[in-house]
């Protein structure tokens, strides 16, 4: 059996989530899956156990990826209820009304991650701060831990960077150096599930596993 560890970074209300277990679901006691959400707003926290409480393999992290542990200022959309964020020149947040959430290092936290998979997924929507989590990931030499990082367009990087004014400038700077890393990338989308990443073949030609069967496959 095979060990498959899946990181949803920014949780939102856990659709993604759903969708990457329905995935790797389908390949059956081939795996041993565990996911890891990290989730900073408290009201899509409690969502989130209410949701997945009689699914032991899901571990809810209610904190935010920033550059250390602490607490820090997080700035709620005004637009549409989603793209909060933990920059106040995020496009479509209340600057003046923030609150306060608590934050760590990812590569802090992942050092206490004992159980040594075959293969790691990472799944990333936090609205900017996709910045801070690569910059962690490349100084501590992590990237490469990951086989597969998903996004949520299209595009093969987290474009919500050119939507933050603090991070504007560097911004393209930033997607140069994503690119350079030739990393392998997919899309993730919790509605446009158009052309979302085949998570579950991937990881079985990785593994050399046998291809996985959805429920509808076997109807």
């Amino acid at each position: 059996m095979k060990i498959v560890h899946f990181y949803e970074i920014g949780a939102y209300k856990g659709r993604t989530l759903e969708i990457a277990r329905e995935q790797l679901d389908a390949l059956g006691d081939q795996v041993k899956v565990r996911f890891f959400a990290f989730e900073c707003y408290p009201v899509y926290v409690k969502m989130l156990r209410k949701k997945f409480r009689n699914d032991e393999r899901i571990a809810i992290i209610p904190k935010a990826i920033w550059s250390g542990k602490g607490k820090a200022p997080f700035y709620l959309s005004t637009v549409n209820k989603v793209g909060h964020s933990m920059y106040p020149g995020k496009t479509g947040v209340d600057k003046e009304h923030p609150i306060e959430v608590p934050t760590i290092l990812f590569s802090d936290w992942y050092a206490k991650i004992t159980e040594v998979p075959h293969i790691r997924i990472m799944n990333v929507n936090i609205e900017g701060a996709e910045v801070n989590l690569f910059k962690d990931l490349m100084v501590h030499n992590l990237v490469r831990d990951f086989a597969l990082y998903l996004f949520s367009d299209d595009e093969p990087y987290p474009v919500d960077v050119f939507k933050v004014d603090e991070l504007k400038p560097h911004a393209k700077r930033f997607i140069d150096t994503i690119r350079r890393l030739k990393l392998r990338t997919g899309k993730l989308h919790h509605v446009n599930v158009d052309g979302n990443f085949p998570i579950a073949e991937f990881v079985a030609h990785k593994l050399g596993l046998e291809p996985p069967v959805f429920k509808e496959d076997e109807e």
